[in-house]
């Protein structure tokens, strides 16, 4: 049980390991769908899993500063946004302090300790700056936002075009075979004649 603790507190207090393990879930996800949807070769699916998790480990930092850019004037514009309900906080901002209050508030047990393990791991990605002070409310939000989606985007992205692009690489080579077979099929019924 303290090896599973360990291993739950280095996740939950490194946002790379958590940013890490959320990209392969993502890669996993997409590699399946290619394996399943396309006819992308094994090669192929794999090139295209790399190009996702290459996209989506640029992209989830980028977003996430992005979010925190855009929500810090918004904060100062709104210095009252964070008074929200702490159960809708849950809802819209997992890893808030709000969020994580009503954790703490909630009767204590299983569902309680993973739902606050999680929210503390999203406040420590998300809301605790490097410094150790705290980020407003919706430069947090959004911050998390844009770091949570930020890679299913470039996912997604990739995913859904390596297929074309594949099609489109391959496209030559199987007009050369089609025509292989089509003049195969000719010479045959030549000599059958």
């Amino acid at each position: 049980m303290r090896k599973a603790a360990g291993i739950w507190n280095f996740y939950k207090n490194n946002s790379m390991v958590q940013d890490g393990l959320e990209t392969l879930l993502g890669a996993g996800v997409s590699a399946g769908g290619q394996a399943l949807f396309t006819d992308m070769t094994p090669e192929e699916i794999a090139i295209s899993t790399g190009l996702g998790i290459a996209g989506a480990t640029a992209l989830r930092p980028a977003m996430g500063h992005a979010g925190y850019a855009i929500g810090r004037p918004l904060d100062k514009a709104m210095p009252n946004a964070g008074k929200v309900n702490p159960g809708m906080a849950m809802l819209v901002s997992p890893g808030s302090p709000q969020a994580i209050k009503a954790w703490k508030q909630m009767e204590p047990g299983t569902m309680q300790d993973a739902g606050l393990g999680i929210a503390e791991a999203k406040y420590n990605q998300n809301f605790k700056k490097k410094d150790g002070t705290e980020r407003g409310f919706l430069e947090g939000t959004i911050g998390t936002f844009g770091r949570q989606y930020g890679d299913n985007v470039a996912q997604l992205g990739v995913a859904l075009a390596t297929p074309k692009l594949f099609d489109n690489i391959r496209g030559d080579e199987r007009q050369l075979e089609e025509i292989a077979e089509l003049e195969e099929a000719l010479a045959n019924l030549k000599g059958g004649v």
